[in-house]
């Protein structure tokens, strides 16, 4: 229960328990103390979609803060009553539930985009066109400062980003690299085939160990997801940031997918164009020489 202004005059055990906050750390505040930032626009959404009448019941779910910083939705409903000068509300916890409709939603997002890349690419006779193609709508969709792709050498340290995407008016980072100058952890999680993500460079990497080879080209954050073949790492895909990102799991996964995708179809190519180039040289060979040539089974 809240006075007319929305200050807090009572709380019931069961509220205090689910977002964590004491009794008397609740009451006297505004209630809109503990939603989040994000709550705000859905709360005028639903105040302006609601009557102005007395008995109007207004109800949203809305993100509420838990005293140890994380989100809770709660499903509100409220009324206000003049006469008492008091709003009284009542909230269930929706949080799994919410949770579960992101999840959905996220997945089914995912697979549009992994539709519409298969049919970017499917046409492409090229590595390099599906790399352009791949690395450009990969970035568009997680609006990823650049997207680039590399193919790493038998050494498995040399590396050479054939293509990158670039977004935001950054310099791209096609080149030929060292793994080894991106720190001991890029060589740890990459040639072990876990993706490499780091939210912010230059928080989670020490002077010497990496921090300054990003830095030199631009890069704040990554998700880089390896592709090991064979026992040993073969391509790298990754996303890259200028700025701080915390990048959440379900953009990893993606990029796993992308990266798994990119390198079988982007393989397939490669071995259809070695096949042309050696037919090819086949046809040059047997035409030239003066002898008749000709094949034939091993019975003769």
């Amino acid at each position: 229960m809240t006075d007319a202004s929305g200050r807090v005059l009572h709380v019931s055990d069961a509220l205090t328990e689910t977002l964590g906050w004491s009794r008397q750390e609740m009451l006297q505040k505004h209630w809109r103390r503990f939603l989040t930032l994000d709550a705000l626009p859905l709360l005028r959404e639903a105040a302006l979609a609601t009557n102005e009448d007395e008995d109007a019941v207004h109800e949203a779910v809305l993100p509420c803060r838990h005293s140890d910083g994380s989100v809770r939705w709660l499903q509100w409903r409220w009324r206000c009553c003049a006469l008492e000068k008091r709003i009284y509300g009542a909230a269930q916890d929706v949080s799994l539930r919410h949770r579960h409709e992101l999840d959905l939603e996220a997945s089914e997002a995912r697979l549009r985009f992994l539709d519409a890349l298969e049919d970017a690419i499917r046409p492409l006779v090229s590595a390099a066109s599906i790399m352009e193609a791949a690395t450009r709508l990969t970035a568009w969709q997680l609006e990823a400062s650049r997207c680039a792709y590399a193919d790493v050498e038998e050494d498995g340290d040399h590396f050479t980003i054939r293509a990158d995407y670039v977004a935001d008016g950054s310099a791209s980072t096609a080149g030929y690299y060292s793994l080894a100058l991106f720190g001991s952890k890029a060589v740890h999680d990459l040639k072990t085939g876990q993706p490499l993500v780091l939210n912010s460079i230059p928080e989670e990497l020490a002077s010497g160990d990496g921090r300054e080879m990003f830095a030199a080209i631009g890069i704040d954050a990554i998700i880089c997801c390896p592709l090991i073949k064979d026992g040993r790492l073969r391509a790298m895909m990754a996303v890259h940031s200028s700025s701080r990102r915390d990048w959440t799991a379900e953009e990893v996964r993606l990029m796993q997918t992308v990266a798994n995708r990119c390198w079988a179809v982007i393989e397939r190519v490669r071995s259809e164009a070695m096949l042309r180039a050696s037919m090819h040289e086949w046809r040059i060979m047997a035409d030239s020489i003066s002898q008749m040539i000709w094949v034939t089974r091993p019975d003769g």
